[in-house]
């Protein structure tokens, strides 16, 4: 099926950035085109990336905080883990969100279409999915698109053993030990929430120190509870195989 769309505003990635300039156009009364390739709106952010994430450190908060209860007097028994429950709660959150993204661009009747987006000329896309193409002409374009995890050469792409960020918030289950490359904000996360769940982690950072960039001042306590928490902190070290 092919359609034919014009329109003022088309808005490629419906991520923060994208649905935010979105409805800020349709408030100052444009006729906006919303597009994304994924039909959950909200980017890497909401999907598989802040939210789910922030989500989980949740979950690992509760935990820890029954364990520094004992200190106080107040003894809980081993917490019982339910991968499959905690993901279908994880994932509730996101769809959740995204929905409320969906609701609040028909309200301002922003028109969003799902599909992967390609310039024909300075003033018209066409946007294909698995059921339609559609061209779309317009008089400004926003491009948010955002950004993909970087692989590293030398680890092969389609080993199950080796994730990315997006496919360890997944939680497809929970490893007796876990490698994880890299200590900025979205390793320690990940290396924080796996822990807490029962995996030995060790994290590898090739700077010497974590959350580089940092004060110093905030990352030293951070790195003393996580050194009581983690297997192994190896900073100044770099993976060669």
């Amino acid at each position: 099926m092919t359609k034919k769309i014009q329109t003022e505003v088309v808005v490629i990635g419906a991520g923060p950035g994208g649905y935010a300039a979105a409805f800020r156009a349709a408030d100052l009364g444009q006729r906006v085109v919303l597009i994304d390739k994924e039909e959950s709106l909200g980017g890497v952010c909401l999907n598989r990336g802040c939210i789910p994430s922030k989500a989980l450190l949740h979950l690992t908060k509760l935990i820890d905080d029954s364990k520094e209860a004992k200190k106080k007097g107040i003894v809980f028994d081993a917490p019982k883990i339910n991968i499959e429950e905690i993901r279908s709660w994880k994932n509730s959150i996101i769809s959740n969100l995204s929905s409320g993204i969906s609701r609040l661009a028909k309200s301002r009747k922003v028109k969003t279409i799902i599909g992967t987006a390609k310039f024909q000329s300075i003033n018209k896309l066409e946007v294909k999915n698995a059921e339609s193409t559609t061209y779309i002409s317009f008089k400004k374009a926003i491009i948010a698109t955002g950004s993909v995890s970087k692989t590293i050469p030398i680890l092969p792409e389609d080993s199950d053993r080796i994730m990315g960020s997006k496919q360890a918030l997944e939680l497809r289950s929970i490893p007796e030990k876990l490698l994880v490359v890299g200590g900025g904000y979205i390793g320690l996360e990940m290396g924080m929430v796996y822990s807490t769940l029962g995996s030995k982690v060790t994290i590898v950072e090739t700077l010497p120190q974590l959350l580089t960039g940092v004060d110093q001042d905030l990352v030293k306590p951070l790195q003393r509870k996580l050194s009581l928490q983690l297997e192994n902190i190896f900073l100044n070290s770099v993976l060669v195989s």
